[in-house]
């Protein structure tokens, strides 16, 4: 047999509203979320068939996410993400949109600066390995790797 379709039949409000009232469900066991919807219902009822509004989603862009995605366009993600480190730690791309925003000035490209960054960062001792591209590949993504100079001569 087909699942249930109760929730084209009513809201799930109503579903535990008469969960309540059959004692189908105790007093007690209610969620948390039915006092709050009872004391304070939505203007419209949350159904299946309800039209979306029309609003749309703003899109947010902050500056250094542009700095992030020339940077991941120019180097090879090396780090891992570790969720559970230790606070201060820094990421490679942070450090370098850290060091970016320092170093930047009026007059002076982008490329420029990204050349400066990396090249003090790699005095740092951070390692960047940057993509060499082919002129015959069609997505600038495919290449092959290989690892920038840590000491100018």
């Amino acid at each position: 047999m087909a699942g249930s379709r109760s929730h084209k039949v009513s809201t799930i409000f109503h579903r535990v509203q008469g969960l309540l009232t059959a004692e189908g469900l105790e007093w007690k066991d209610r969620p948390l979320w039915y006092d709050v919807m009872e004391k304070f219902p939505p203007k419209t009822p949350p159904k299946f068939n309800r039209p979306l509004p029309p609003d749309t989603v703003k899109t947010i862009v902050y500056p250094e996410d542009l700095i992030r995605a020339k940077y991941f366009e120019r180097f090879v993600k090396s780090d891992f993400t570790k969720l559970k480190s230790h606070i201060g730690w820094k990421t490679l791309p942070q450090m370098f949109i850290e060091e970016y925003v320092k170093h930047q000035r009026e007059g002076a490209t982008v490329d420029e600066i990204f050349d400066e960054v990396e090249a003090k960062l790699n005095q740092d001792r951070t390692r960047y390995k940057r993509y060499i591209h082919k002129p015959n590949r069609s997505t600038p993504r495919q290449g092959t790797v290989t690892e920038t100079e840590t000491e100018s001569t």
